[in-house]
């Protein structure tokens, strides 16, 4: 199978200290609003207007689904006879305490979600078009060739199909843990990467995976969930006793 790198983009977006996520706004708005753009080719548009005719007009909340205002990026999968991919790799540039260095791994999990969808007016999703969400980290600072995984997840065309209705999106997400003893992980600059991948030829522009809205999140431990929950617990024991 050929691959095809069609984009390397970087996060400049420093996140708000009142949220949990790494990555906000990336709602590709304005030029791929919040990301820095690395290399680019034709394969991927942030609205649609100059691939195969196809464009975007409207709300792409229309219908329900958790895409972010009227534009979201695509990739475009049409090719003559021959198996393509599209890679996008993004890593963050900024921390939450809004110190500008690049954000690097501690130890605990993290969720990476996409908004997978369909173009308005019809459904876009290539039944043949695989995707990928891939949690990882760079071996060489700022060198996003160097990324690795630490989790993925791997969804077929067919199942995505199923989460997706006519104008609606599906948030797709993959969770990986970092270990204290994950020693060659913690400190690396955090990166995600998001693929799609077809083996069947496109016609009229059938295979384009739209997607928006992508999130990096840090997820509280179970053990974390555990020790409010007791927490919980023991206050609402301690107000019925004193209620005795």
């Amino acid at each position: 199978m050929k691959k095809i790198i069609s984009t390397l983009f970087i996060s400049s977006l420093v996140a708000g200290s009142a949220s949990a996520s790494v990555i906000l706004n990336n709602s590709f708005e304005s030029s791929f609003d919040d990301w820095t753009v690395v290399d680019t080719s034709a394969n991927l548009s942030r609205n649609a207007t100059d691939l195969g005719g196809a464009t975007y007009n409207g709300d792409a909340t229309a219908g329900g689904g958790s895409a972010l205002g009227t534009n979201r990026a695509f990739a475009n999968l049409n090719g003559a006879g021959q198996s393509s991919s599209l890679t996008a790799f993004v890593y963050v540039d900024g921390t939450l305490d809004n110190t500008g260095t690049k954000e690097t791994i501690a130890a605990g999990q993290y969720a990476f979600t996409m908004a997978i969808g369909n173009k308005d007016g019809g459904n876009s999703y290539d039944d043949n078009g695989d995707i990928e969400l891939t949690l990882g980290y760079l071996t060489t600072a700022d060198d996003i060739s160097s990324f690795t995984s630490f989790e993925s997840l791997s969804m077929t065309a067919a199942a995505v199909k199923t989460a997706i209705t006519e104008n609606t999106w599906a948030d797709i997400t993959v969770i990986g843990t970092v270990r204290d003893t994950d020693v060659a992980i913690i400190g690396s600059q955090l990166a995600v990467q998001f693929t799609t991948t077809r083996t069947t030829v496109g016609v009229n522009n059938n295979n384009q995976t739209s997607f928006d809205y992508a999130r990096v999140a840090s997820v509280p431990e179970p053990s974390t969930y555990a020790l409010l929950a007791g927490l919980f617990g023991l206050g609402h024991v301690m107000v019925r006793r004193r209620r005795s």
